[in-house]
């Protein structure tokens, strides 16, 4: 996931993975194991990156039609992969539910 750059333009990413790499050597540490060890600003990028995975795993379809959605705008918010069409006010919108917004906001 993207997180945004700083004033220098370093890029900063979050990314999720299972609780132990492949060999079982060097497992992942959680936010409460490490959070109190990381600068106010990497605390809050593990914490964003958390909350943002969580939501991913929990939202995976539209709240309006059931379709399955999928991550845009580098994971910060899910859309639904059901055809859309732009309305008046040019907003997406799903087939079926005419000027209802089609996206899974959390």
């Amino acid at each position: 996931m993207f997180l945004g750059q700083d004033q220098h333009g370093t890029a900063y990413l979050g990314v999720v993975g299972q609780a132990q790499d492949a060999s079982g050597t060097a497992p992942w540490r959680s936010l409460r194991e490490v959070g109190v060890l990381l600068s106010d600003q990497d605390a809050g990028m593990f914490a964003t990156v958390l909350g943002l995975a969580n939501w991913h795993a929990v939202h995976t379809h539209c709240p309006l039609c059931g379709t399955a959605t999928e991550p845009d705008q580098a994971g910060w918010i899910r859309r639904c992969r059901r055809p859309t069409w732009p309305e008046p006010a040019g907003r997406p919108c799903c087939p079926g539910f005419p000027g209802r917004r089609c996206r899974s906001w959390g």
